[in-house]
């Protein structure tokens, strides 16, 4: 199975080296084996668009076939009602479906 976080002949390749201890040998593994990621929080037409906007405020021109997607780690925070401060205190929290999640 081809991982689209790891090419061919990249990670999978280096994980059959002793250059790579047995804890991360089997924390890479598990991401390789990982099925696709399905949103938590958002929408399926709100994820997409937010994969389309990561893309292109973080583009990564060094990894055309195999772009690192970014838009589950922000689905997942959302789910779990992270925050890393980037709102005010007085602002509604984040997990409530507020203008910018109606309009994305």
């Amino acid at each position: 199975m081809t991982s689209p976080h790891y090419p061919d002949g990249t990670v999978r390749a280096l994980l059959a080296t002793d250059l790579v201890t047995e804890a991360t040998r089997t924390a890479l593994q598990e991401r390789l084996d990982a099925p696709a990621y399905e949103p938590q929080f958002l929408e399926p037409a709100a994820y997409d668009l937010l994969r389309a906007v990561a893309a292109c405020l973080f583009p990564q021109p060094d990894r055309p076939d195999a772009p690192i997607e970014l838009a589950p780690s922000v689905d997942r925070r959302l789910a779990a009602g992270l925050s890393d401060g980037w709102r005010y205190d007085a602002m509604p929290p984040t997990a409530k479906r507020i203008a910018w999640v109606w309009g994305a």
